[in-house]
């Protein structure tokens, strides 16, 4: 793993938030969003130490598999992340990946248009971080 100054790792955590907010937005079924169903556009902001980042991204859902893509920004920087992962039943579990940068995994509960979960992976050990869908 790589060692970065402060604003490298700032928007380093920016991005890998970001990448962990991508899969939750990736879920859906064939009946549009519901309960289980996270296809649509999500956004969030990521506080740290380091600072703070806003993640948005867009998912798609097939049966339980999401798939999607976004960006994460902060410092005046912007990263394009990808993001991949499942829903079953309301638990989310997605992964936020940008070229150079360790996976960031998401682990959370969808409740309608709110995403709540907590940041692992990348430098993130437990942020806890929620999505709003927009419609």
């Amino acid at each position: 793993m790589q060692t970065f100054p402060r604003a490298a790792r700032l928007r380093r955590a920016v991005v890998l938030l970001a990448v962990a907010l991508l899969p939750l937005a990736a879920c859906g079924d064939d009946t549009g969003p519901g309960a289980d169903d996270i296809s649509g556009s999500w956004t969030g902001t990521i506080s740290s130490t380091a600072g703070s980042a806003q993640l948005a991204f867009a998912a798609t859902q097939t049966g339980e598999q999401v798939t999607g893509t976004g960006t994460l920004s902060g410092g005046g920087e912007s990263l394009a992340l990808t993001l991949s992962g499942t829903v079953v039943e309301s638990d989310v579990s997605l992964t936020f990946q940008s070229p150079g940068f360790e996976p960031v995994s998401f682990e959370g509960v969808l409740d309608e248009d709110t995403m709540t979960g907590t940041l692992s992976g990348s430098g993130f050990t437990g942020e806890e971080l929620t999505l709003t869908r927009t419609r």
